[in-house]
């Protein structure tokens, strides 16, 4: 039987024994993604930030226009291969950390609600 020996940056990592990626390729990818977020939450350039004061409808129009390139951009190896990712990771840090809700409910299907989180 022949015998070969591998470097550890060409395994995946020890306690994710499951995965195909290495650990060299993950770091990479990592360190794409960290580039891109930083690109891509930037105050400057064609994908401006709208920043945390941005409505939401300049964010959605912000994230429709990396979408967009990214179709046009497909073939591009630089560019994460799931920009969402990267702009959902974006979005959150930029999420307050409490938020309010506010329900209207009728009263028959609060008190159901109430039973519920008592049981």
């Amino acid at each position: 039987m022949p015998y070969g020996l591998v470097l550890a940056e060409n395994c995946p990592p020890d306690d994710q024994p499951w995965l195909i990626s290495s650990r060299k390729a993950l770091r990479q990818d990592a360190a794409k993604q960290s580039e891109w977020k930083a690109k891509w939450s930037s105050a400057s350039g064609k994908h401006a930030f709208p920043g945390v004061q941005g409505s939401y409808g300049a964010k959605l129009a912000w994230a429709a226009r990396i979408e967009d390139d990214h179709i046009e951009g497909m073939w591009d190896s630089t560019r994460p291969h799931q920009p969402c990712e990267v702009l959902a990771e974006i979005l959150y840090d930029c999420c307050p950390e409490a938020v309010e809700v506010q329900l209207l409910i009728d009263r028959p299907r609060l008190k159901e609600l109430q039973d519920v989180l008592k049981g």
